[in-house]
C-alpha cells in the first residue's frame, strides 16, 4: 500500500523539489528532541573561551606557527582533548588520536 501511494504520488507531483515532501507526507514519523543526557567532548576544564585550539605532533617550525596570532589561536603540543584542528608533518596518525572536537588536519 505504501508503494503504490508513493508512485501516485510522484506521478502526480510537477516540481522537483514538492517531490519528497509530497511522497511522505502521509507517513507519520514521532520523533523526540531534549531528551537524554549532554555529551561532553574533550577536556573541559583546559578549555579557552573564544580560541581555537591547534594541536601539533611534530617540531613545527616557530616561524609557521607565528602566522597564527595569539589572540585567536592556541597551540598546544600536548594536553590538546580540545583541539579544533591538528598541524604535523611526518607522524602516521591514528584515528583514537583525533578528538571529536577536531574540524582539519594538515601536513
Amino acid at each position: 500500500m505504501l508503494a503504490t501511494t508513493l508512485n501516485k504520488r510522484l506521478i502526480r507531483s510537477t516540481a522537483a523539489g514538492n517531490i519528497l515532501l509530497r511522497a511522505f507526507s502521509d507517513i507519520q514519523i514521532d520523533v523526540e528532541h531534549g531528551r537524554g543526557a549532554w555529551k561532553t567532548y574533550g577536556d573541559v576544564k583546559n578549555y579557552t573561551m573564544g580560541k581555537y585550539q591547534i594541536k601539533t605532533f611534530n617540531k613545527i617550525s616557530t616561524i609557521g606557527l607565528g602566522r597564527f596570532p595569539t589572540d585567536e589561536y592556541e597551540i598546544r603540543a600536548e594536553d590538546a582533548a580540545n583541539a579544533h584542528a591538528i598541524l604535523l608533518r611526518s607522524h602516521k596518525l591514528k584515528e583514537e588520536e583525533i578528538p571529536k572536537t577536531c574540524r582539519a588536519i594538515a601536513r
